[in-house]
């Protein structure tokens, strides 16, 4: 019985070594080599798994369970039930947005995070750099502004799907639409030729081709110009940046 009373002591004390051990890691704030900020949802706490030890017994109460039929076979594990770790932050568009190429995306937090030392609270705005390729608007967020402090990051926001950036509907019929139409503008403003006699008729022509081709170009390029509409409230996801 002393044996095994001194046996409940040692494990007590290891025990609660390691949980104090783990409580002085998870207190440290991630670091990363090249100076950007580690991401880490708040919130995602395990609950430790605690065992109390058993009231000592007598040895009447030992004496029979050593009598007690038992399984002295092996078992074997299967495999570990721990859930895996959250390694990103659910954002949302803040406000409805017309995005060109290479324009600010506004965005805004729905849970809080870390950030190094910092602590984000929810709905702190966030703002990150689109870029249209294909049918995605990809956005990249290098740095985070909060109380007068700027984090240096390295973030990027995934759509519903998993896959990186906003997936953009019918993006190619689109675009090819509107190449057909600069092209046309353009064509009108070349194609209009107006011969007349006298000089000043001839200044006045050249002046109104001049307009009409200026015009043609500018629409032809705005028409040119890659867009995006975001609305408001459209929920994203942020993650980090995983270096090679």
């Amino acid at each position: 019985v002393a044996l095994l009373e001194k046996s409940y002591q040692l494990a007590a004390q290891y025990t609660s070594g390691e949980n104090s051990a783990a409580r002085e890691t998870s207190d440290r704030a991630p670091e990363k080599a090249d100076g950007k900020a580690d991401i880490v949802p708040i919130g995602q706490v395990s609950v430790p798994v605690v065992s109390s030890l058993s009231q000592p017994m007598s040895d009447e109460r030992i004496l029979a369970g050593l009598s007690e039929s038992r399984n002295w076979g092996f078992v074997t594990p299967v495999g570990t039930g721990g859930a895996a770790e959250k390694n990103t932050i659910r954002i949302c568009v803040h406000g409805d947005q017309t995005v060109l190429n290479g324009q600010s995306v506004r965005l805004r937090l729905l849970e809080p995070m870390r950030a190094g030392n910092t602590l984000l609270p929810r709905n702190t705005l966030v703002t990150g750099t689109g870029r249209i390729q294909g049918d995605r608007l990809g956005i990249g967020i290098v740095s985070l502004e909060y109380g007068g402090l700027i984090i240096p990051v390295e973030l990027t926001v995934y759509d519903s799907d998993g896959q990186e950036g906003i997936y953009i509907p019918n993006s190619a019929e689109v675009s090819a639409a509107k190449e057909v139409a600069a092209n046309l503008g353009q064509n009108l403003g070349t194609s209009i030729s107006i011969t007349n006699q006298s000089a000043g008729d001839q200044l006045l022509s050249e002046l109104g081709k001049g307009a009409i081709q200026g015009v043609s170009q500018y629409v032809s390029k705005k028409l040119r110009e890659e867009k995006v509409h975001l609305k408001s409230g459209y929920t994203l996801m942020l993650s980090q940046k995983k270096n090679n």
